[in-house]
């Protein structure tokens, strides 16, 4: 878990730092970051749901929520799959 935390961690700075310098490449490096994240963050939070088992699912814990908002924050301004196929268009039309 701690990889997938760090890699999603360094892909998000890296994205920032773009945004900040006002390179022209920040806009796919933010939707690149996006949906890594979203999808890292989904990934790790069914992982720790499992780890709990059936306590997992009970709202002592909170993960049951966390999981279930995830997959609120992937659909959000438009599903992970039509925005990977949005870069692989803007690569190869850029290459």
């Amino acid at each position: 878990m701690e990889t997938e935390v760090q890699s999603a961690r360094a892909i998000s700075n890296k994205a920032t730092d773009k945004l900040h310098s006002s390179d022209a490449h920040a806009p796919k490096y933010s939707v690149l970051a996006k949906r890594f994240l979203d999808d890292t963050a989904f990934t790790l939070e069914n992982d720790a749901l499992q780890t709990y088992a059936d306590y997992g699912y009970l709202s002592d814990h909170g993960i049951e929520r966390i999981v279930r908002n995830t997959g609120f924050y992937q659909r959000r301004e438009g599903a992970n799959e039509v925005m990977t196929s949005s870069l692989v268009i803007t690569y190869l039309t850029n290459r």
